[in-house]
């Protein structure tokens, strides 16, 4: 049983909430999930495996709650080995589930305080949850790292989760939906108190998240493998979030909003595109000379519209982020507003689709940004808007813009060829006309 409580914690004092009053892990607006097509509002359910409280005890997905049970056990067997030879632990000293949930007990008022719901749950089991779900989350990330490294495994440790190849990218987009989070501080106290000691381990828990991510999502900065800082990150989602920055239009921003029209409108403004070779959300609109708008390329597969919906998400629901791919995706939304558009940009090489036509492209990112709040002055990509704006209000760059496609097509070549006959034509005639008019008596 829970009760909503308006996305504000309950459970702890202000000194237990830390730097943050507001509950970070809520549930999805509901908004949002009404809009757009059927299948799109399960984009933010998990398919697999429920971390948290939010999805905890749903029959949809006991098969994998019964093989997580399997998985911690293989976990702490070998942590436990590992500890014992390395660390000189005797027996006594074994970590196990009930000996975790009581390292993290002073820690239960600030994670339910995480949450946006009071939820009716009992103390220990309330603890064991987190156990759980964070030891799951835990060894995944350590096996994925080992398997890629080429460590081998004898046939009984290769389990249903790395057997098929399908599993784990389901379980990756599960791991970084909304309502399926477990705080971050939770699961890096796990991770302290299970990898401590380890000589042969030096790597940290965010380093195999992003290890993890990133091996799935070929745009994430390769960067944030070496560099990045994790301090004050409150879940998996916004850690996800958190290696996407734009590296340029850091202007100020606008409080009048600019409707770019679709990329159809922006080349009859006499604006080319290309595709950018920058990071995801580096789009630059270049005004010297030739205009340019460069658009690093965007992959669609099956994961595309869920990681775009809970990015989304997570930005409507709080401030602690920065709305960039709010900003994004509203920006990539006018620009396909047909499957003309869609095709023009994959023709360009800016669209990769690999789930289907040109319309369901279009529908994804129209459907992505309904019931969705952005303000022009929250906006990164404010003045690229504003500067293509301007152009498409010119009406010369409209005549130059629409004559040069007229003179790309080759259909259009032909009809200006005849009117550049005729122009001529009408030309010579008017000359002859003049000059015998010098001759001609007037009356």
């Amino acid at each position: 049983m829970r009760s909503t409580m308006n996305y504000f914690p309950r459970g702890g004092s202000d000194q237990d909430l830390g730097s943050r009053s507001i509950a970070s892990i809520c549930r999805v607006p509901l908004g949002m999930r009404r809009a757009g097509e059927d299948r799109a509002r399960h984009a933010y359910d998990p398919k697999l495996v429920s971390i948290g409280p939010f999805h905890n005890g749903n029959p949809a997905l006991k098969l994998m709650e019964e093989h997580k049970s399997h998985v911690i056990s293989r976990g702490l067997e070998r942590i436990n080995r590992t500890r014992l030879l390395e660390a000189n632990v005797n027996q006594e000293g074994a970590i196990t589930t009930d000996s975790l949930a009581q390292a993290i007990e002073g820690l239960e008022p600030r994670a339910r305080a995480c949450y946006s719901e009071a939820f009716d749950i009992h103390s220990e089991k309330f603890r064991h949850m987190m156990v759980l779900d964070g030891l799951f989350i835990i060894e995944v990330f350590d096996r994925f790292r080992e398997s890629n490294g080429g460590i081998s495994w004898d046939e009984a440790e290769i389990d249903l989760i790395f057997r098929s190849r399908w599993i784990l990218p389901m379980l990756m987009l599960d791991l970084i939906k909304l309502e399926n989070q477990l705080p971050f501080f939770i699961l890096e106290k796990l991770f302290d108190l299970t990898h401590t000691g380890n000589k042969s381990f030096s790597h940290t828990f965010t380093y195999l998240a992003l290890y993890f991510y990133a091996s799935f999502n070929p745009s994430m900065p390769k960067s944030c493998l070496t560099d990045h800082d994790s301090r004050g990150i409150v879940h998996l989602l916004e850690l996800f979030h958190s290696v996407y920055k734009p590296t340029v239009n850091r202007s100020p921003r606008l409080d009048r909003r600019h409707s770019i029209g679709s990329i159809r409108d922006i080349q009859l403004a006499d604006i080319t595109f290309k595709r950018g070779q920058r990071n995801l959300l580096d789009i630059i609109y270049n005004r010297a000379g030739q205009a340019v708008l460069e658009i690093p390329q965007l992959l669609i597969d099956y994961s595309t519209g869920p990681l775009l919906r809970n990015l989304v998400a997570l930005e409507q629901s709080t401030r602690s982020v920065s709305p960039y791919f709010t900003s994004y995706v509203n920006f990539f939304a006018e620009l396909v507003n047909s499957p003309q558009d869609v095709e023009i940009l994959r023709r360009g090489n800016v669209i990769v689709s690999l789930i289907g036509n040109d319309e369901e492209v279009a529908t994804l990112l129209s459907n992505i940004r309904k019931e969705v709040i952005l303000f022009e002055r929250e906006c990164y990509l404010s003045s690229v808007r504003h500067m293509i704006g301007e152009r498409m209000a010119s009406v010369w760059y409209q005549i130059q813009g629409r004559l040069k496609l007229i003179l790309l097509d080759p259909f259009g070549k032909y009809v200006a060829l005849l009117i550049t006959i005729a122009a001529l034509y009408l030309t010579i005639i008017q000359t002859i006309f003049t000059f015998l008019s010098y001759f001609r008596p007037r009356n």
